[in-house]
């Protein structure tokens, strides 16, 4: 099952994402602009899409590479603000070019 999310509004130059953070209580705030999970039911790829958004780029990475069962593609703003993307390798079978 596919799921994307493209969780962020921009408000006074800044990005707020609708994902609430559950250890702040505040919005995610991360590089991560768009989180699209592929895994065995709608409700994994939810929780795993929202999770990711929260944990930001990096930690999403691994948790991702950790799971056999999960395939993802993220977008997100590199150091120089450009948008840039990762896939991951499962993932590629889905794309057309």
């Amino acid at each position: 099952v596919f799921k994307p999310k493209w969780d962020y509004y921009y408000l006074s130059h800044s990005k707020f994402s609708h994902t609430i953070n559950p250890k702040s209580g505040y919005p995610a705030k991360n590089e991560l602009l768009s989180v699209s999970i592929i895994a065995p039911t709608a409700m994994e790829a939810d929780g795993y899409s929202t999770m990711c958004m929260v944990l930001g780029l990096q930690k999403s990475i691994k948790l991702i590479e950790s799971k056999n069962n999960l395939e993802a593609y993220l977008i997100f703003i590199n150091e120089d603000d450009e948008l840039e993307v990762y896939t991951s390798e499962g993932f590629r079978n889905y794309l057309i070019n």
